[in-house]
């Protein structure tokens, strides 16, 4: 009795410590901040905080729909259905007015969630969600604690640019930093998003995994270039070997129509054992000059260590 007495002192002085060295700070990829406790860090990757060594993590996204429809999901069959038990849903109370607090447990992988949401707008659901396995039950105070500390702020932006693991160098005089996901960088004209138009042109770079090495690098990326169901009659009009930042790789530079109107589309690939960038210049002007600026860009093409 006396051991078991200890390890509940020990978890309960665990905890405490944990929520006595909380910080709130906004999470990378959010309009939210929440208490963030010492061990967690931002992720960079998503918009989440991670504690590895508990195998803890919180996460957050934002639904374009209700309140009541969203939380129409969380009820026992349609839950079961997806492989969890319902525990408990409750209404909560956080710094914003009412949420929902749902917990579960997945009955394969048996881990923890904890799903907290409230609508901050019309139509915009804010879900803050909460996970850590069986062997870590002790993180449930600590999770919880921290997702009913989420505080909405619409005019919150983050500077994307610090959380990619690599960055160019754009002239702010040709295009402007726009919204995009963790991981990704976006440039537009307009600053605003990455569509194209006769007055917005815009060059987006990201990294994605392969399957297995690729074997014919020029074959691969031609391939993959005109693959792009938006634009109409896509060929390859010039194709050639790169190499930046010590990375092999293609460019490609493939034209096509959309709206009855010319499309230029620039792609430079870069490869890196199973990983590759992809950096994609999208312009419906001034193609040659345009074509210029992308390639421009691509050279200053930099991993961050």
């Amino acid at each position: 009795m006396k051991k078991y007495y200890t390890i509940l002192f020990l978890l309960s002085v665990q905890i405490v410590s944990f929520a006595q060295n909380a910080k709130k700070a906004f999470v990378t990829g959010s309009q939210c901040s929440i208490l963030i406790p010492e061990g967690f860090v931002n992720t960079g990757a998503y918009a989440g905080v991670q504690n590895k060594s508990k195998t803890t993590n919180v996460m957050i996204s934002h639904v374009k729909t209700s309140a009541t429809n969203f939380g129409a999901a969380f009820n026992k069959d349609s839950m079961s259905a997806k492989g969890f038990e319902l525990l408990d849903n409750k209404e909560v109370n956080i710094q914003q007015g009412k949420a929902w607090l749902v917990k579960s447990k997945n009955t394969k992988n048996q881990t923890y969630k904890h799903v907290l949401y409230f609508e901050a707008a019309p139509n915009n659901v804010v879900c803050v969600t909460g996970q850590y396995p069986e062997k870590n039950k002790d993180m449930e105070t600590v999770v919880v604690e921290m997702l009913t500390s989420v505080f909405y702020d619409k005019d919150h932006q983050d500077n994307m640019e610090d959380f990619a693991p690599f960055f160019v160098s754009v002239p702010t005089s040709f295009m402007k930093p726009a919204k995009g996901t963790m991981g990704t960088l976006v440039y537009s004209s307009n600053g605003l998003n990455s569509g194209i138009s006769a007055e917005n042109s815009s060059f987006v770079i990201t990294m994605s995994g392969l399957n297995r090495p690729v074997a014919d690098l020029k074959s691969y990326c031609e391939d993959r270039s005109v693959k792009n169901y938006r634009i109409k009659d896509l060929n390859i009009k010039e194709s050639r070997a790169v190499k930046y930042d010590g990375l092999e790789g293609y460019e490609c530079v493939v034209e096509g129509t959309q709206d009855e109107k010319a499309v230029m589309i620039f792609y430079t690939y870069l490869f890196q054992d199973k990983r590759i960038f992809l950096m994609q210049g999208n312009s419906m002007k001034n193609l040659k000059d345009e074509l210029k600026q992308f390639r421009e860009i691509s050279k200053t093409f930099k991993r961050k260590s």
